[in-house]
């Protein structure tokens, strides 16, 4: 016999306290601020962690209307260093959509924090498929000189590059992602480019995998399509599980753990 455990989705407001876990109130005309930071240096002075049987919930309480609770982060927290790890870094709280441009203000394809994911941005480092040598691609012993960087486009609409028709480009996000290991995230691409024919294809993020995510960009057009760097490219859905896996993709040493740069496929 085995536990059947329920899950759910993250909304804006977990998703915000996982990853910028701090909070700031009024009390006697001044503000003060809890952080899970401030938890932990207790905590570490105590020798406090999970394991342990003197483990409890650890909070602060003003009025009991503000509380924050060490235990709630537990999964996102490195217990040898005691060291928080946010779920998304960098982190927006709201869905931006414009920026400063060359030319001043300019609307831009959305990121940052939505109702229930968190749209992310493509970086800069980008690649495209090229067949000029005649190769093939094989996921087993993949040819670095299948891709070249495509050339960037300054317009007043913001930075870009080209995917070809029918063509392939390899990226990754300016965020970096700490997946607890009660959690597993599914990635959807975005209505904005999706219109423009383009396809967004990207594995799960694993519960205990942490990194950039290298991102997968189909045109499935016969025409070049434009992609703007520094932009929503994709939302990311987390989905978390009242109880953590038995062995996450850190405990198996995954070999995509940990990625910084577009991470080309490996076996």
């Amino acid at each position: 016999m085995f536990n059947r455990y329920s899950s759910r989705i993250l909304n804006d407001n977990i998703i915000r306290h996982y990853s910028c876990p701090n909070l700031t109130i009024a009390s006697d005309g001044k503000d003060i601020k809890l952080s899970v930071e401030s938890l932990l240096a207790d905590a570490k002075i105590d020798n406090w962690k999970p394991s342990n049987k003197t483990w409890y919930q650890r909070n602060y309480e003003r009025n009991n209307d503000y509380e924050l609770y060490l235990e709630d982060f537990q999964y996102l927290i490195d217990w040898d260093t005691y060291t928080f790890k946010p779920l998304i870094s960098p982190y927006s709280p709201n869905l931006v959509k414009r920026m400063l441009g060359e030319v001043g203000n300019i609307d831009i394809i959305s990121y940052g924090q939505s109702s229930y994911g968190y749209d992310a941005r493509l970086h800069e480092e980008v690649y495209v498929f090229t067949n000029t040598n005649g190769g093939e691609v094989d996921p087993k012993n993949f040819d670095k000189d299948l891709l070249v960087k495509p050339k960037v486009w300054d317009s007043d609409n913001g930075r870009y590059v080209v995917i070809p028709p029918n063509g392939f480009l390899l990226g990754r996000t300016m965020e970096y992602f700490h997946v607890p290991r009660n959690v597993n995230v599914t990635c959807l691409g975005k209505s904005t480019t999706a219109r423009c024919s383009i396809v967004v294809n990207v594995t799960p993020l694993e519960a205990g995998w942490h990194g950039t995510v290298t991102l997968e960009l189909s045109n499935t057009s016969n025409l070049p399509v434009r992609i703007y760097l520094e932009e929503g490219i994709c939302q990311f859905i987390f989905m978390e599980s009242e109880a953590p896996c038995e062995v996450s993709y850190a405990d198996r040493k995954g070999k995509y753990i940990g990625q910084q740069d577009v991470t080309l496929s490996k076996v």
